[in-house]
């Protein structure tokens, strides 16, 4: 869930996507000619495992971000099998416990004061404070186990509401142009391409993405546009520029607008694959599913 850092009220205006920079400041980047410029002084200082974006008001917010290696499956039995070993031995102690308390009593009862009598209680007195100090350990690491159980279960949780706000137009939309960038190369993945790795935020040379599939290298440039906005031949032709310089094999162009009709034109004609809105939000579908 989004957590609101700093009210900051910054109006959006058409034509910009607006972030979070790294100097914790609101930044905005022109879609046209890709110029960034800072637009507010805000200073935040970024945590670790945190995504940090501009929100619907102008504000900044963040939200957790989860590894998907970080997430692990707990077996149907919740036991380990070190953990069955610790079960025996807790049993014995539990056990040890008891009988030690029961002949302990029992020389109580029978009045038996002998030295031998008494040391015997003595010792199994003393196994039993130490049995107790075992089984004490072993709540706590009972506690911690299950604490630990919850904070997965959470993760998991945060983790689905993540790749669901993926799947939506509007919630791609609310990242910033290095998020969207990294969910896209997560959406890539999710379909089958390998070896995806997000370049370079600035210098990347007209390419924000490169994976791979079929044998076959594709440079992929990213465009977190909104639904009414419509990409251009010039933007494809930039892309273009890309592939010598990764020595790619195949394009591919990926917003959440349009694309003209020149645009798609030229995309047929130049061998660009074109990923818009619509199809975006399709192949999202694939978060979370085994490939």
């Amino acid at each position: 869930m989004a957590q609101k850092v700093a009210k900051v009220g910054v109006k959006k205006e058409p034509g910009y996507q607006y972030f979070v920079d790294d100097s914790g400041d609101i930044s905005r980047k022109n879609i046209a000619s890709g110029q960034i410029e800072k637009i507010t002084k805000v200073g935040i200082k970024k945590e670790s495992g945190y995504s940090y974006f501009v929100d619907k008001d102008g504000d900044i917010s963040r939200e957790k971000i989860i590894s998907r290696e970080k997430i692990t499956d707990i077996s149907k039995t919740g036991i380990v099998p070190n953990k069955r070993m610790k079960i025996l031995f807790y049993i014995f102690i539990s056990s040890v416990i008891g009988i030690s308390v029961f002949i302990a009593i029992f020389f109580i009862w029978l009045r038996i004061y002998t030295l031998e009598t008494c040391c015997a209680t003595s010792i199994l007195i003393i196994l039993a404070v130490v049995s107790a100090s075992f089984i004490n350990a072993e709540t706590e690491m009972k506690k911690k186990e299950e604490e630990r159980k919850r904070q997965q279960r959470r993760e998991e949780r945060e983790e689905k509401q993540r790749q669901k706000r993926l799947k939506t137009r509007q919630g791609l939309y609310n990242l910033s142009p290095r998020e969207f960038e990294s969910a896209v190369s997560e959406i890539l993945k999710a379909n089958g391409y390998t070896n995806v790795e997000v370049t370079k935020f600035v210098g990347d040379a007209g390419a924000d993405i490169i994976a791979h599939k079929g044998g076959r290298k594709y440079v992929v440039q990213c465009k977190r546009y909104s639904e009414g906005t419509r990409v251009g031949t010039p933007e494809l032709q930039r892309l273009q520029g890309s592939m010598l310089g990764y020595r790619a094999d195949a394009m591919i162009f990926v917003t959440l607008g349009f694309f003209s009709k020149n645009a798609v034109e030229y995309a047929q004609k130049n061998g660009i694959e074109l990923i818009d809105g619509n199809e975006l939000i399709d192949m999202a579908r694939s978060l979370g599913k085994e490939i």
